[in-house]
């Protein structure tokens, strides 16, 4: 059944692609990609850091949590302001729902469902994403030391992917299919 699903899935993807017209943001004539221009590449440094806690009770830690998506992970486009979400958002919120659960076990905000459904979510993009950078393994064996650098990786630039969603925010909350201007 996965296979089937895979196959049509790949069908639609490619016919999405391989349609040379203007999309319209009806049914399955939309971009497989957000279009960006001017998309650069940006350098980030991979290594230990004492951010991102696993600590329910800290303040610090949920502000840097949230930090990293702090606008909504769906995106209106075309002219009728269509729904989309955004992959990057979308990871990014499954990642925050993991961090939650695992940090306040009691709170049901986040069903196991929903964990599972983001486990397998990310899984599946790590998988698309099949990143071959060749990496030391013997992490366990140096300790946590916060600052030490590992390796220095070139990325998609995050930063303009958010300067993009903000803009079309601003842009649908200005549109008569914002909900407050009904």
């Amino acid at each position: 059944m996965f296979n089937v699903v895979a196959v049509m899935f790949n069908y639609q993807r490619y016919m999405r692609i391989g349609n040379t017209n203007i999309p319209t943001y009806r049914e399955n004539n939309y971009p497989v990609e957000l279009t960006i221009e001017d998309m650069e590449a940006v350098e980030i440094a991979i290594q230990e850091t004492v951010r991102f806690d696993l600590n329910a009770s800290s303040d610090i830690a949920d502000k840097e949590w949230h930090s990293l998506y702090g606008r909504p992970y769906t995106i209106h486009l075309g002219p009728d302001q269509r729904i989309f979400a955004l992959a990057f958002y979308h990871q990014f919120h499954c990642l925050r729902a993991m961090q939650f659960a695992i940090t306040h076990p009691d709170d049901a905000t986040y069903t196991v469902e929903h964990i599972h459904h983001c486990l397998n979510y990310l899984r599946q993009h790590l998988l698309c994403a099949a990143d071959d950078e060749i990496e030391r393994g013997d992490f366990l064996e140096w300790g946590f030391i916060p600052g030490l650098l590992e390796t220095t990786r070139v990325c998609r630039d995050w930063d303009k992917v958010n300067d993009v969603i903000d803009k079309a925010l601003i842009d649908f909350e200005k549109s008569s299919r914002y909900p407050l201007h009904t």
